[in-house]
């Protein structure tokens, strides 16, 4: 049988990890991921329905919309560069 003060100490761990798991998808990745979005035609086809970390995937590129100087613009990286 398991002693109450270790019980309480793992009890206390689980949640500390729950806690952790509910923050990691909004501290590393960002915005959505766009599979309705055609991939943008150039750094500014910026659309009305566009948010500021949103992700667009296509075979060769992933874009990503980035705030350059108050200007939202799409950044392009090479899938091959992964």
């Amino acid at each position: 049988m398991i002693d109450a003060d270790i019980e309480e100490r793992i009890r206390r761990v689980e949640e500390q990890v729950q806690i952790l798991n509910n923050r990691l998808p909004s501290t590393f990745v960002q915005g959505r991921l766009r599979w309705d979005r055609t991939s943008p035609a150039s750094s500014s086809d910026v659309q009305s329905s566009d948010k500021l970390w949103d992700r667009c995937i296509d075979t060769s590129y992933e874009y990503v919309l980035v705030n350059n100087a108050g200007t939202l613009e799409w950044l392009r990286i090479i899938m091959s560069s992964f």
